[in-house]
C-alpha cells in the first residue's frame, strides 16, 4: 500500500503486508505473518500480530495489543489498555500503556516507559535510556538498566542498574547499582548492593554480607524523650542470662563455624531486641527436575516441609538465579510438586528447592545488647576501682 489507508472495520491479512504511509483502522487488525509500516499506524480497537513487526513511525492502539514475535518501533508506542509482548520489543522513543503491560522477551526503550494503573511484568532484560514510571506494580524477572530514573509503587528486580534516581516504595532485588540517590520505603536486597546514597525510610534487608567503611545509627538527643539512666544491675543480669552458641548454617552457604545468639532465647527476655519479619528458611533443601512449566519432580526425597499455597524459594542451578513461586499441589506418592502457572521454569532443567517463606523470621538488634555490655563493663570497672 503506497498511500494513506482508512479502514472502518476489521483488517485481516494472512501473509506479509507493507504500508508505506498512514494506516487508520476503526476496529481490529490481525496479521498472521510479518507487517511493516513506514509511517503512522492508528487502531481504535485491538491489534494482534503473529510474526515480526517493524514500524518506522508511531503506533497508537486504543485497546489491547498482542505481539507474538519481535516488535521494532522507531518512535512511540501508545496502548490505551493492556499490552502483551511474547518476544523482543525495541522502541526508539516512548512506551506508554494505559493499563497492564506484559513483556516476555527483551525490552529496549531509548527514552521513556510509562505504565498507568495495573501490573507491569517484564520477562527478560530491560534497557531504558530514559525514565521508568509505573503507577502499579513493576516486576522485572531479569536485568534492568535505566540511565535516568525509576519510579514504581512496587519493584521486584533481578538486577538493577540505575544512573540517576531510584524511587521505589517496596523493592526486592538481587543486585542494585545506583550511581546517584536511591529513596525507598521498604527494601529487600537478596545479594550484593552498590549504592552511593541509600535512604531507606522503613526497612532494608540484606541476605548476603554488607561491607562498609563506616556505619552510623541515629542517636540524636533531639529525637528522644523521657530520658533516664538505666539500671546497671538489670544490664548485668540480662547479660548473664544470654547463651552464646557455636553453630553451622543449615543451608551450607557458610562452611565456617560461627558463634552467636539464638533469637528465640533472647525473645523470651526482652521483646524489643528481637524483630519478626518475612524470610525464606532452609526447610526443604532438595534437587528437582522440571517436568513442565508448572510441575517439578523431587529427586532426593518424596516428602518436603511445605504445604499447598506456600511460597518457596527455588534456585536455577544453570545460572544460580533465584525464583519465587507458589505451591498449588503436592503429590507425595510420586514426589511431584505442582506450582501456580508460570513461564520461569525450563523443562528438563535441574532446580534446587531451598525452603518456604515464613512471617516470623527472627532478627536481633545487637546495638541494644551492646548498650547492656557497656553498662556491665562500666559496673565491673567501677567495682575494681
Amino acid at each position: 500500500v503506497g498511500s494513506n489507508v482508512v479502514i472502518n472495520d476489521m483488517l485481516s491479512v494472512g501473509s506479509s503486508v507493507i504500508f508505506n504511509s498512514n494506516l487508520r483502522i476503526q476496529e481490529d487488525m490481525s496479521v498472521e505473518r510479518s507487517v511493516m509500516f513506514n509511517s503512522n499506524l492508528r487502531i481504535q480497537e485491538e491489534l494482534s500480530v503473529g510474526s515480526n513487526v517493524v514500524i518506522n513511525d508511531m503506533l497508537s492502539v486504543g485497546s489491547s495489543v498482542m505481539f507474538n514475535s519481535n516488535l521494532c518501533i522507531q518512535e512511540e508506542l501508545y496502548v490505551g489498555s493492556s499490552a502483551v509482548f511474547t518476544s523482543n520489543v525495541s522502541i526508539q522513543e516512548e512506551l506508554s500503556v494505559g493499563n497492564s503491560v506484559y513483556i516476555n522477551g527483551h525490552l529496549n526503550v531509548q527514552e521513556f516507559i510509562y505504565s498507568d494503573s495495573h501490573d507491569s511484568i517484564f520477562g527478560r532484560n530491560v534497557q531504558i535510556d530514559g525514565k521508568c514510571v509505573t503507577n502499579g506494580n513493576a516486576t522485572f524477572n531479569s536485568n534492568i538498566y535505566v540511565t535516568d530514573s525509576v519510579n514504581a509503587l512496587y519493584g521486584n528486580y533481578d538486577f538493577v542498574n540505575i544512573r540517576n534516581i531510584c524511587t521505589v516504595h517496596d523493592l526486592q532485588a538481587s543486585n542494585i547499582d545506583v550511581c546517584n540517590d536511591a529513596i525507598m520505603s521498604n527494601v529487600e536486597v537478596l545479594d550484593k548492593t552498590q549504592l552511593n546514597t541509600l535512604n531507606v525510610s522503613d526497612t532494608a534487608r540484606f541476605e548476603e554480607d554488607i561491607q562498609a567503611k563506616v556505619v552510623y545509627q541515629y542517636s540524636d538527643k533531639r529525637i528522644k524523650k523521657n530520658l533516664k539512666n538505666y539500671d546497671m544491675n538489670k544490664s548485668m543480669n540480662y547479660i548473664k542470662k544470654l547463651k552464646v552458641y557455636e553453630y553451622e548454617q543449615i543451608d551450607g552457604l557458610s562452611v565456617n563455624k560461627k558463634i552467636g545468639l539464638i533469637a528465640q532465647d533472647v525473645d523470651n527476655d526482652i521483646e524489643s531486641i528481637v524483630a519478626s519479619t518475612c524470610n525464606y528458611i532452609p526447610n526443604i533443601m532438595t534437587n528437582c527436575v522440571c517436568l513442565s512449566h508448572n510441575q517439578i519432580k523431587l529427586l532426593d526425597k518424596t516428602e518436603i516441609s511445605a504445604n499447598k499455597n506456600d511460597k518457596i524459594l527455588v534456585y536455577d542451578l544453570s545460572n544460580n538465579d533465584k525464583l519465587y513461586m507458589n505451591i498449588q499441589q503436592i503429590n507425595y506418592k510420586d514426589g511431584i510438586v505442582t506450582l501456580k502457572e508460570n513461564d520461569q521454569l525450563t523443562i528438563n532443567n535441574i532446580y534446587f528447592l531451598y525452603g518456604t517463606l515464613i512471617d516470623d523470621f527472627k532478627s536481633i538488634d545487637y546495638s541494644q545488647i551492646i548498650c547492656y555490655l557497656i553498662q556491665t563493663v562500666q559496673k565491673l570497672i567501677n567495682k575494681d576501682l
